[in-house]
């Protein structure tokens, strides 16, 4: 911020995407929440590049990673009305989930879907 450099927050997950690895299934790990295979693997790499990992005092880093775990329990503590009130809460995070993921890889700018029309031929 102070270099006023622009924020981007990519990941390792989006950068594979990019690339052109597909997400293969949808996830939901423990702890971790929602993901699909190609992001679980990011998230792993993402781990290690981590500066609050990196931090020497085990005590200060301990309490630091707490406070981020309740900050991000903080960020989603708006989505728990919706998915209580969903018909089915399990499709509404993977669907959720999936589109937020496909904007993220594609900084906001998703390609429009390709419905078609079932009954014309492909040409």
């Amino acid at each position: 911020k102070d270099a006023n450099l622009p924020r981007e927050p990519e990941d390792f997950g989006q950068t594979l995407a990019v690339w052109g690895v597909g997400g293969g299934p949808y996830l939901m790990l423990p702890l971790l929440g929602p993901s699909n295979f190609r992001d679980g693997i990011g998230k792993f790499a993402d781990s290690f590049i981590d500066p609050l990992i990196q931090y020497d005092d085990r005590s200060v880093r301990d309490k630091l990673i707490i406070l981020k775990i309740i900050d991000r329990r903080r960020q989603l503590l708006s989505a728990d009305k919706a998915i209580r009130e969903a018909a089915d809460p399990y499709i509404f995070i993977r669907e959720a989930y999936l589109q937020n993921r496909e904007y993220n890889i594609y900084d906001g700018n998703p390609p429009e879907p390709d419905d078609g029309d079932p009954l014309e031929p492909d040409e």
